[in-house]
């Protein structure tokens, strides 16, 4: 079996531009990548991987069943929450720092990452694999 590995987000730094992010905004997209259902028949699940450091935000991951980027339509599909938390996601006294993989069932075509409320840290990497 042949895997695929793609960089959704790469190293993103609070305050310093980089991508999509101009380095101030507190609500912005990554690029939208090809997901499992992209290339027709190889299947609904991909694992999405976040890798943060010291990160004070929200990750949501978006999904779209569009076949032109430029003009899907995106929905969220699951919404990365403090695993230091019981309940929801909201900002501590402490960033939140680690390697959070999770496996995303659907048969899309794009994934892309929505950052929300980013105030601090780094994202050091999101990828999806499939």
């Amino acid at each position: 079996m042949i895997f695929t590995t793609i960089t959704m987000l790469p190293s993103t730094t609070y305050g310093v531009p980089s991508g999509n992010y101009d380095g101030s905004s507190l609500d912005w997209f990554s690029d939208g990548v090809p997901a499992a259902n992209y290339y027709k028949g190889q299947g609904n699940i991909q694992t999405i991987t976040i890798d943060i450091s010291d990160f004070y935000g929200i990750i949501s991951l978006q999904a779209s069943l569009g076949t032109l980027k430029e003009s899907a339509s995106w929905a969220e599909v699951s919404r990365f929450e403090n695993p230091n938390l019981n309940s929801g996601f909201v900002h501590t006294s402490s960033p939140i720092t680690g390697v959070f993989p999770f496996t995303q069932i659907g048969n899309y075509v794009w994934l892309r990452a929505e950052i929300l409320d980013f105030t601090a840290g780094t994202i050091n990497s999101i990828t999806v694999a499939y």
